[in-house]
């Protein structure tokens, strides 16, 4: 069982830079090189594995979890790796890529799950509020890779307009639908990606729902929790002062 207060000081902060790494960059990947094993997919896959080992490290709440976190981690890493760079059919088949996107989904879902329950029960400092922007990230991410698996399952469940290639690299289409994930979690829609498929369309309506809802809940919850820092500070001082009144009096 994970024991929260365990968790190392600042750790999210290794997390949030993985994260930024894999959502800034990822875009310009695509300058690498394509094709089965270029360097897109290359660069797409070593970004993956960060993200999956700091998110290990920030659950794990000993170095021996740590350990089998990240090997847990590194395998799902390697599948996703498998699927999108060794040049072996097998590798290709929808089956297996399914089998590597749920891997890498189960295990960032966990993450997030897990780091809002420490979250939300922690006391508002500059950790936890790194974390927070980790976990809106982290569900950004996950649903990029959920679109992802639907477009594998059905390549016309989603629809991208004439400007947006239909036809490019893995690590491209990857770019482009964390672009369409990151707008959709902030409710802004330009239009040039839709969701045609009923399961993308349900997809694309719960992330909407879930990105309000976060930011609804979790800022009313760090303002509690802020205020209720600020009113226990408060009750020892207030204490003292009348304390020192009443001394006062007396003499």
């Amino acid at each position: 069982m994970i024991h929260f207060k365990r968790f190392v000081p600042n750790n999210y902060a290794s997390l949030l830079v993985s994260l930024l790494i894999l959502v800034l960059l990822t875009p310009f990947s695509d300058i690498t090189g394509g094709g089965v094993g270029g360097g897109g997919h290359i660069w797409a896959s070593i970004a993956v594995l960060y993200l999956t080992v700091s998110a290990a490290l920030v659950i794990s709440p000993s170095r021996t979890a740590s350990m089998k976190v990240i090997a847990i981690a590194t395998v799902g890493s390697l599948l996703w790796t498998c699927s999108k760079v060794v040049p072996f059919e097998p590798f290709h088949m929808v089956a297996f890529q399914i089998i590597a996107n749920g891997s890498i989904i189960l295990f960032l879902a966990t993450t997030a799950w897990l780091m809002l329950q420490h979250i939300l029960y922690s006391e508002a400092d500059h950790n936890t509020i790194c974390g927070a922007i980790c976990v809106y990230l982290l569900i950004g991410v996950v649903f990029a890779l959920l679109f992802l698996s639907c477009l594998e399952i059905n390549p016309d469940s989603i629809s991208f307009n004439h400007i947006i290639k239909n036809d490019v690299h893995e690590h491209e289409r990857l770019a482009q639908l964390i672009y369409f994930s990151m707008c959709t979690l902030t409710t802004l829609g330009y239009g040039d990606i839709v969701p045609i498929a009923k399961f993308s369309r349900t997809l694309a309506w719960l992330e909407a729902m879930t990105g309000q809802l976060y930011l609804a809940i979790l800022v009313a919850r760090l303002v509690g929790l802020q205020i209720a820092s600020v009113s226990a500070k408060q009750v020892p001082e207030a204490a003292n002062s009348e304390s020192s009144a009443d001394s006062v009096n007396d003499c």
